[in-house]
């Protein structure tokens, strides 16, 4: 930490730059400035504050990352950063299907003739996986269309 007295300094500075000319005040505020900075690297060496700043390592979430950098990106970085996410939803998709692989290891069910759907949904299909992965109104969604394609023309 800065000493009392140069502390002190800092706030007569802080306290003067209302009242001072535009020149003064560009020097005033820079002297502050650094004042502050001398203060944030002094204080970093204290382990207390150290501890504050909660240096654990934590895991880096980057679908969030680059969701947040495509908020403010141009149209170009935009479609980068689509599709960075869209490779990490994918890859997600991926180790969820692996995974739904490895807990459901009964044999494929074939759909049922009535309504084309499957009846097992912990058979290994892809579509049994992937319907797992959609919410109730999407599976009726889909269980319509399957429906559909396999009625008899």
């Amino acid at each position: 930490m800065i000493d009392q007295q140069t502390r002190h300094t800092l706030n007569l500075f802080q306290a003067a730059l209302p009242h001072v000319n535009a020149k003064t005040k560009s020097s005033l505020e820079l002297a502050i400035k650094a004042g502050e900075l001398v203060d944030t690297f002094q204080s970093m060496r204290d382990p207390k504050f150290l501890s504050a700043c909660d240096l654990d390592q934590k895991p880096l979430d980057m679908e969030a990352l680059l969701t947040d950098l495509s908020k403010v990106s141009n149209q170009k970085e935009q479609e980068t950063l689509n599709l960075l996410l869209n490779f990490l939803k994918a890859q997600t998709l991926f180790r969820s299907y692996q995974q739904f692989q490895k807990q459901n290891s009964s044999p494929e069910k074939k759909p049922t003739e009535k309504n084309g759907a499957y009846k097992d949904s912990g058979s290994q299909s892809p579509l049994n996986f992937l319907l797992s992965q959609l919410t109730p109104e999407q599976k009726s969604t889909v269980s319509h269309m399957l429906q559909l394609m396999n009625q008899p023309q």
